[in-house]
């Protein structure tokens, strides 16, 4: 599996809160154990730590998933869930950082199948065959009225609410996170794609296909980040991308 991750803090936010991180053992043997990991986490809260939240997030969904990953899928919930702990432990300790919390998306790939962990509107896509599904809900105001189909794709897109998280990692002491029913069996020339919501707000899912499978992903990632800031880049952007290939 080849990955690679891209972040910027765009042309207009001062601090970039997005944190993003790919787990890719070069030994195969550990990879074979503990998988491929890919986390994106969007922060918010401004001066009050959003920076500190995502980075909390990703490094704890990545360094504590594979001490217990008999089930792989149970494992990554259960890391997103420690996540959620710790932000909000480290927001109770210090009073510039209360109401401080995250996005959380994270994908595990473990011998041919893919594990998904998710809170709030970062994305993880699936391209295949020429098409992005997107594979998470988005956690804020708009997204269920699309699920009901009063509201279409594009206008939630651009919609004023589309920014009020409904769900978050590091709010509460406890969070639902949101988990496929069952893993997903991996194809070659299957594309991974997580995005924060600067990037997937700006770029259409017809351009993302087209960049992600234009070149390898270390190029498509900076692709990515370019379309983004090429229109605005009004938030911070972040992009990773994971290509099964032989």
């Amino acid at each position: 599996m080849r990955g690679a991750v891209a972040t910027d803090r765009g042309r207009v936010r001062p601090t970039n809160q997005d944190a993003i991180a790919l787990f890719n053992p070069s030994d195969p043997t550990v990879r074979a154990r503990d998988g491929v990991v890919l986390v994106v986490a969007d922060g918010m809260g401004g001066h009050a730590g959003g920076d500190i939240a995502s980075r909390v997030a990703v490094e704890t969904v990545i360094g504590s998933y594979a001490a217990d990953n008999q089930d792989p899928g149970a494992a990554l919930v259960r890391a997103v869930r420690a996540a959620n702990a710790a932000i909000y432990s480290e927001s109770a300790r210090s009073p510039h950082h209360i109401g401080m919390g995250t996005t959380c998306t994270a994908v595990l790939f473990r011998q041919g199948f893919a594990y998904c962990a998710h809170v709030g509107d970062s994305r993880l896509y699936l391209i295949r065959d020429g098409i992005a599904m997107q594979m998470t809900d988005d956690h804020n105001a708009v997204f269920d009225r699309v699920r009901r189909g009063t509201l279409d794709r594009d206008s939630a897109r651009h919609h004023p609410d589309r920014h009020l998280l409904v769900r978050s990692l590091g709010t509460r002491p406890e969070v639902r996170i949101d988990a496929w029913p069952a893993p997903l069996f991996v194809r070659l020339d299957d594309r991974f794609v997580v995005s924060s919501d600067g990037l997937h707000d700006l770029v259409s899912d017809d351009e993302l296909t087209d960049i992600v499978t234009s070149g390898p992903p270390e190029v498509a990632c900076q692709r990515l980040i370019e379309a983004a800031l090429s229109r605005g880049g009004p938030d911070n952007i972040s992009a990773g991308v994971i290509h099964v290939s032989r």
